[in-house]
């Protein structure tokens, strides 16, 4: 299990990166996990061999769900949210809801 407490986390090959994945079909950089507020999201760093987010070829930067499928190479990586992860959506939601539905 890895936790995304980190800002950016960087998955490849690379020792250097946050999360190492030791296979030959990884590339030394391949994909990145980027966080923001409560919200998750996955990029692809233009590998070769691209990146699947629940058996999609991930395009751009995508947002993650709870229970998403990330899978690089051989590697499957399997996002959960936690409560606090999961709480921090459902305010930023209501807020919004709330900012929408006054104008």
């Amino acid at each position: 299990m890895h936790d995304f407490d980190q800002d950016v986390v960087t998955i490849g090959r690379d020792p250097g990166c946050a999360l190492v994945l030791d296979s030959m079909l990884v590339s030394r950089r391949h994909a990145e996990v980027r966080r923001n507020d409560a919200f998750l999201a996955v990029v692809d760093l233009g590998t070769a061999n691209g990146t699947f987010l629940n058996g999609k070829r991930v395009g751009g930067l995508t947002l993650l769900n709870d229970g998403d499928v990330i899978v690089l190479g051989k590697f499957q990586v399997k996002v959960r949210a936690t409560a606090r992860v999961r709480q921090a959506a459902r305010r930023r939601w209501a807020t919004r809801a709330t900012t929408d539905s006054a104008g």
